[in-house]
């Protein structure tokens, strides 16, 4: 996305925390209200997703007060094949915006990100009923949603896209993971150049998994990807960091933030009850702290993304698993 709206969007696999997180770095600046609520503090705002059957909402990208995207993935049942969920903020409401699809196999999204208002790209996959998947790219026009060709390593099983980010029209990657029929999985990296998609060449750790699942890019120079790798099938996850220098990207321990940046995380926890809620915290220049975030009540809320167009309209999308009808829908909250 321009600028910095998230810098990982992503699944990171860190001791200190019981839930996933995905981070937001965001450069302050002042800005509206996203609405006429609790400002200061963290609400839910209803999407129309759920109330539609199992809807989950993985990935979201902010534009403005006013232009919010959000996508994830829709199904009548929990065993139904699932379909693409994309959902637009117009300032008032949540609404969902018609979005193809592969015919006869469960199509999910789990990023997006935005050039502007008419160049939005939204990354995730397919999968078939053997199992196998293959990469999903889409990209709205301004006017439509349509599916845009996007490659696959040879001899790939699976193949991921979670993460997505816009340097311009010509400039966007995406990264994830890709499995093939034998040897590990390893880091899957993808880059538009204005014309197509094409694999750009991304290390890995010798391990058991090597898995990207959130970028972020401040130039086509400063390119941050993030995730995790599995030394063994036996051993617990740790993170991994790789960046794109404008020429190759190398392994790095960690990125460097601007000092003047502020950061979000979100993701969930289980409380003592067994029960999942919602995780949000935010970096204070010195430290982690948790912030106070809303729960639906009688189910496990989760979070997975978080995206902001400004100091006053923050964003994070997930889902929750309703105990009184046995399934998954979308949950969105803002902060403002």
């Amino acid at each position: 996305m321009s600028s910095i709206r998230n810098l990982l969007n992503s699944h990171l696999f860190c001791g200190i925390f019981s839930g996933m997180l995905a981070l937001l770095l965001l450069r302050t600046s002042g800005a509206n209200a996203a609405l006429a609520a609790s400002c200061g503090q963290w609400n839910i705002a209803k999407s129309p997703g759920a109330d539609a059957g199992l809807t989950r909402l993985f990935g979201v990208t902010a534009l403005s007060a006013a232009d919010v995207w959000a996508v994830g993935d829709i199904s009548k049942s929990n065993l139904g094949p699932a379909q693409t969920l994309i959902e637009h903020w117009n300032g008032k409401q949540w609404k969902i915006v018609s979005s193809p699809n592969v015919p006869s196999v469960s199509n999910v999204l789990n990023a997006v990100a935005a050039v502007s208002t008419s160049d939005i790209w939204a990354v995730g996959n397919t999968s078939g009923p053997n199992g196998m998947g293959q990469t999903l790219i889409e990209h709205w026009d301004g006017t439509q949603w349509s599916i845009v060709a996007s490659p696959n390593p040879p001899q790939a099983i699976i193949s991921v896209l979670s993460g997505v980010a816009a340097v311009s029209a010509n400039d966007v990657w995406a990264v994830g993971i890709s499995t093939p029929g034998q040897g590990p999985s390893v880091t899957l990296i993808e880059h538009w150049n204005g014309t197509q998609w094409s694999i750009v060449k991304s290390p890995n750790i010798p391990s058991n998994i090597n898995d990207l699942q959130g970028i972020a890019a401040t130039s086509s120079k400063e390119v941050w990807a993030v995730g995790s790798y599995q030394p063994d099938s036996s051993s617990s996850a740790q993170t991994l960091i790789e960046r794109w220098n404008g020429k190759t990207w190398k392994i790095v321990s960690s990125p460097n933030p601007s000092t003047n940046a502020a950061l979000w995380a979100v993701g969930d926890y289980t409380d003592n009850s067994g029960n999942g809620q919602t995780l949000i915290e935010q970096w204070d220049g010195k430290q982690w702290n948790v912030v106070s975030s809303p729960n639906i009540s009688s189910a496990d809320n989760f979070l997975d993304s978080v995206a902001a167009s400004s100091a006053n309209n923050v964003w994070a999308v997930g889902n929750y698993f309703s105990h009184t009808d046995d399934m998954y829908h979308t949950l969105t909250e803002f902060y403002c």
